[in-house]
């Protein structure tokens, strides 16, 4: 991502076209934004990996999902409990990271508008 915002080479003709007033695209834009969308699907997926890892999740507890209820299943009474009380304590924690706003703009990629709402300021010599 850092190899992103990279300025132009620095090689005689791009520094001769600097001079002279133009602006080099390096195209940083278009080589960003995969990052971007990946980090903040990334950041959303960490309460979901908690819920699955310790908790009950919900395709637990799914009709449509017949493995995960198997396998729920065949865990011994206290893990159950356990798995179930633990979700019962993280759920606050679990709409508390849902509502940031890291998480709701990963939702609007995803879901709504597929690009991030991101504004980026360049500074520096040229920005």
């Amino acid at each position: 991502m850092g190899q992103s915002l990279d300025g132009p080479p620095l090689d005689q003709h791009s520094v001769a076209m600097q001079a002279a007033g133009a602006i080099i695209d390096t195209g940083w834009q278009r080589s960003i934004y995969p990052y971007l969308d990946a980090f903040l699907s990334t950041t959303r997926s960490i309460p979901e990996i908690i819920q699955c890892c310790f908790g009950v999740d919900a395709a637990t507890r799914s009709k449509s999902n017949k493995k995960m209820r198997e396998w729920f299943k065949q865990l011994s009474t206290d893990e159950q409990d356990r798995r179930t009380k633990f979700k019962t304590q993280f759920a606050g924690d679990y709409r508390g990271f849902r509502s940031r706003r890291l998480s709701e703009a990963r939702h609007n990629i995803e879901r709504r508008i597929g690009v991030a709402p991101a504004t980026v300021t360049i500074k520096g010599a040229f920005g």
